[in-house]
Order: structure tokens, then sequence, then C-alpha cells
């Protein structure tokens, strides 16, 4: 997850910290800021396993665009963890596992 710093003020002549220095957290494919993340993990077996990354996304959108972006390290990996759907509750997941599923998979 690619982070941003704001940073904090502190007083000039005691050095008091006056606003604390806060990480914003981006959005892996588009860069803008994620509120609540979909949390994607592309792992790698034997050797390769200190290789797994996280990514974080803002939007099922991101999620998408960057799986079709990235086949060959997807290609390269022992498995891709996805983020979780909500039956319900999570309308563009669903439409997202829907368009997966009727493409075979994303093939």
């Amino acid at each position: 997850m690619k982070k941003t710093i704001i940073k904090g003020k502190k007083c000039s002549k005691c050095g008091t910290v006056l606003e604390r220095e806060e990480y914003i957290e981006l959005c892996d494919w588009c860069g803008k800021e994620v509120e609540n993340s979909l949390h994607v993990v592309v792992f790698y077996e034997g050797n390769n396993a200190d290789r797994d990354e996280d990514f974080y996304f803002h939007s099922w959108k991101c999620v998408r665009e960057w799986l079709l972006a990235n086949k060959a390290k997807i290609a390269e990996c022992s498995f891709v963890s996805l983020p979780y759907v909500v039956p319900g509750l999570d309308k563009e997941g669903m439409a997202f596992f829907e368009d997966f599923v009727k493409e075979g998979g994303g093939k």
C-alpha cells in the first residue's frame, strides 16, 4: 500500500507537538485515498515465498484494472487472494464477481 505522510507541527520555541503526523493510505492502482480498502494478495511458492505481495485498492474497478494489467505477474504466482464479497451488501463487489465468472475467471 502506498502511503503519504502529512507532516505534523511542533512549537518552534519549546518543541511541543501541536499536530501529529498522519499517514494517508493510497490505492496501489490509481493513487486515490483509501478509506475501506480492498485487499489483494499475490502468493508465490517455494523459494519465491518471500516475494508474496500485498495490494490495496479503493474500488472494485481498480481491482479489475490491476488484475487485467498484471496477467503476467499472476501467471507466475501460486495463487491470488481476492477481497471478500458480501452478497446483498456489496453491490459493486457482486457485479465484479458476476462479470468475472461470466468471462471465465478473466482468461
